[in-house]
């Protein structure tokens, strides 16, 4: 890049970072923001500490540089208040009183650098230029994350970890020529989104996907060639009514929740769509069947709580959806995905997560999977402020989920005792001395030497 290039990125850098001078000296405030501006920021000063407060609520600034001792408001007193509105927002904090305890104390509640006065402008201006620079990358990769999210949408199922592209590679493979499919999963992990995408992809994803909820149902019957399916709380109307010749998918949420005698009836159901497909009816248009379960069917038809012949019916095809765990990877894509989502519902304009909170949702187990992390996402930005949702804006069992818990056989032991435990376990399993030893990483003359002092520890504790 030759030096012409240099400058015009520079520039274009310093462009895009607004700053705010705030000082008593209006002289001083005058001074520095016009040369600020001259030096290419967009820059704008003033002497009330709340009107840049003000300007902070109103993301209108990137970066406030700020005397310490001010009337009305100190330095420390806006970093108290400034950055839980804005945790990106950088303050650089100026005083004519340096020490390193002030210094240190000052980068402890948030302040992004500590400069004294008189204030240096070239040490300044190349702390801004570093803030532009790091400001322009975040920008590019929050450029590629938009990006990624683009690519790692799969018909509206986003994911980039093994596990979903394991799932993308079936669905590819089964959605031409699928007629009953059993999608397994727990509860949240997104069964249903699966299933449309699999309507989608197969020949008839143009015709309608007709959702039913199965705890919620009180008859299905077959009357004309027509399927009924009617709904607890209102049986003088059908909940879904279809017809099996046509083409389209039922998705049977839940099946498991089907009371045993209407398992039977979706069994003949099934039995009849297949006969009308071996009398010449056209699969690739007729009514495809995705049935969903949070429950292992196995386990279900053992506990005689789901029939056996309905199980092998739905069985044979099984796409079985990962929980959040299996694809923790995806989480901050996932969270990019809702932000993006409800941004548009809710009328907010969050950029993303600041650190802490990023890494309070790597850590939180999810135990309603992505379901769970969208409603956790959602809660935050109703309350959230600011372009970035802290920590504190999540719940307080993701903020602390608390230290896993000692299984009941375990009891603290010392270094030596874990030491010897270990190995007496190794020694257990290993065929003879030379294979423990290469178990354990050691050679040979030190599991003989460790063996003489556990010999000789347990004569003196018996002389004892």
């Amino acid at each position: 890049m030759s030096a012409t290039e240099s400058r015009r990125d520079l520039m274009a850098r310093r462009a895009e970072l607004r700053v705010c001078v705030v000082d008593d000296d209006p002289a001083l405030v005058k001074i520095t923001s016009r040369r600020l501006k001259q030096a290419g920021f967009d820059a704008e000063g003033t002497t009330d500490p709340a009107d840049a407060l003000l300007g902070v609520r109103a993301s209108k600034y990137h970066v406030v540089v700020l005397d310490i001792k001010m009337p009305g408001m100190s330095g420390h007193e806006f970093l108290e208040k400034a950055l839980p509105i804005d945790p990106a927002l950088l303050v650089i904090l100026v005083t004519g009183y340096y020490s390193i305890e002030s210094a240190i104390g000052a980068i402890k509640k948030g302040a992004s650098d500590y400069l004294c006065k008189p204030l240096e402008f070239d040490r300044l201006l190349a702390t801004l230029d570093e803030f532009a620079l790091q400001a322009a990358e975040k920008m590019h990769a929050r450029q590629l994350d938009e990006q990624l999210l683009l690519n790692a949408d799969f018909q509206g199922i986003i994911g980039k970890s093994p596990a979903m592209l394991e799932v993308f590679d079936q669905l590819r493979k089964i959605s031409r020529h699928f007629t009953t499919v059993l999608m397994s999963g727990a509860t949240g992990s997104g069964k249903e989104v699966v299933a449309r995408a699999l309507h989608t992809l197969s020949p008839a994803g143009r015709s309608e996907f007709h959702l039913c909820t199965c705890s919620a149902l009180e008859d299905i019957s077959l009357d004309d060639g027509i399927l009924h399916w009617k709904q607890m709380a209102n049986l003088d109307r059908p909940l879904v009514t279809v017809n099996p010749a046509e083409s389209g998918t039922l998705f049977l949420d839940e099946v498991t929740e089907l009371p045993l005698h209407l398992q039977g009836a979706l069994l003949a159901t099934l039995q009849n769509i297949e006969t009308g497909r071996s009398r010449g009816n056209d699969t690739a248009t007729g009514l495809r069947i995705i049935a969903s379960s949070s429950h292992d069917l196995k386990e279900e038809v053992t506990a005689n709580r789901f029939r056996e012949d309905l199980y092998f019916r739905l069985a044979p095809l099984e796409v079985r959806v990962p929980t959040l765990a299996q694809r923790a990877q995806d989480i901050p894509l996932l969270v990019q995905h809702f932000l993006r989502t409800w941004n548009s519902v809710y009328g907010t304009s969050f950029r993303g997560l600041t650190r802490r909170a990023q890494i309070a949702l790597l850590h939180y187990t999810w135990a309603g999977n992505v379901r769970e992390l969208e409603h956790t996402i959602c809660g935050a930005m109703m309350v959230g402020s600011g372009a970035f949702i802290d920590i504190r804006d999540l719940p307080k069992h993701v903020q602390n989920p608390g230290r896993t818990q000692p299984t009941p056989d375990w009891k603290p032991m010392s270094l030596a005792d874990l030491r010897r435990t270990h190995v007496d376990r190794v020694l257990q399993v290993a065929e003879n001395l030379t294979q423990a030893a290469a178990i354990l990483g050691i050679g040979r003359t030190s599991l003989y030497r460790f063996l003489k002092q556990k010999t000789a520890t347990q004569d003196l504790q018996k002389v004892s």
